[in-house]
């Protein structure tokens, strides 16, 4: 899989991201900016998401390593033991993804992603400034990441992708900000598989 790589430029304020041509699930529908949470952070704490478990247990995993990595230099069989535990937790997560999505029967869209927005083509246009709620499914880890975003353009591009003549750009408007990071990490992972591959 060829893997494309640039620079995101945002305005000064804004970090920039890395972007990678990357494979993945992906459901959108579009709704009013009403509908878009207030504060997407405490979102799983109102209301359990058996789609965004996973990418909660993922980030509380990152946020372990350092004191894994104590425990490990005081006994590994400990170490292990919580790696395992956190290994099994890891298999609940994708279990309950996996009911609340058919993967197998889903899709698989190739995507422009980054840590500030997503890139795809689409049968239909979608109109500039439209607020999209969309579920990525980021494979081979199975990580589900709810996101929102605003339609930020869209190009008429017949012939690139047959039967999806609309580029649309998405530019992310609310996304936790674990859930960013977490697609940094797998923006990155995959930009160093590519490289590996070359």
């Amino acid at each position: 899989m060829s893997q494309q790589v640039s620079q995101d430029q945002r305005p000064a304020e804004r970090r920039r991201f890395c972007r990678i041509d990357d494979d993945i699930v992906l459901r959108y529908r579009v709704i009013g900016m009403q509908e878009t949470p207030v504060d997407i952070d405490n979102l799983d704490v109102c209301l359990p998401n058996r789609l965004t478990l996973s990418s909660t247990f993922a980030s509380t995993t990152q946020q372990m390593q350092p004191l894994l990595a104590k425990i490990r230099e005081q006994s590994l069989e400990v170490a292990e033991y919580l790696r395992l535990i956190d290994r099994k937790l890891d298999l609940v997560a994708r279990a309950f993804l996996l009911q609340e999505i058919n993967v197998q029967e889903e899709p698989i869209c190739r995507v422009n992603l980054s840590a500030g927005g997503i890139g795809f083509y689409e049968e239909n246009p979608l109109a500039a400034g439209a607020t999209l709620e969309m579920e990525l499914i980021l494979l081979p880890s199975y990580v589900g990441i709810l996101a929102y975003g605003k339609v930020v353009h869209r190009k008429h591009e017949p012939g690139v992708v047959v039967g999806l003549p609309f580029r649309i750009g998405v530019e992310f408007c609310k996304l936790r900000e674990r859930d960013r990071d977490l697609i940094a990490k797998h923006v990155l992972s995959r930009e160093s598989q590519a490289r590996a591959a070359t």
